[in-house]
């Protein structure tokens, strides 16, 4: 499922390398995603569904190459701290990932929030899919073009 609405703040720090007569656009960025969830109602399920794996929930963050990853990522759900582990998750790429606890004990409908804290090292691009509900992106660069 995913979330009702997040917000990603990036700050970019890119830098030109050179080796030889080749040069190489590289970054260091920090993001910060702040978002909310609202556990769904068992009703809104297909009516087949006998029981739903709440304490199977996972948050998860995709990334292209969990190598570029800078240091350890830090989530929290409704202030929470989680422990974050590398993995496929559900998401269509590599993944850093935490379980979710006590979801199947929060009334349905109840809105809570999480927060993520990334820094990642990259070359070229750096890409990012609004998958929720409502998506808000604020990036910040040197970089003196978008191209």
């Amino acid at each position: 499922m995913a979330a009702q609405d997040v917000a990603v703040d990036v700050i970019v720090d890119p830098e030109i390398r050179r080796r030889g007569i080749f040069e190489a656009p590289v970054y260091a960025a920090k993001v910060a995603m702040t978002g909310t969830f609202s556990r769904p109602a068992a009703a809104l399920f297909s009516p087949g569904v006998e029981s739903i794996g709440w304490q199977e929930t996972r948050l998860s963050v995709g990334l292209r190459d969990l190598n570029g990853v800078a240091s350890q990522p830090l989530m929290n759900w409704d202030a929470q701290p989680l422990d974050v582990e590398p993995g496929t998750g559900e998401v269509p790429a590599p993944s850093l990932s935490a379980r979710v606890p006590r979801l199947g004990a929060a009334p349905a409908d109840r809105t809570m929030a999480f927060d993520v804290r990334l820094a990642i090292h990259g070359g070229r691009t750096l890409m990012l899919a609004p998958l929720a509900k409502t998506s808000r992106v604020m990036m910040k660069s040197a970089w003196p073009s978008p191209s």
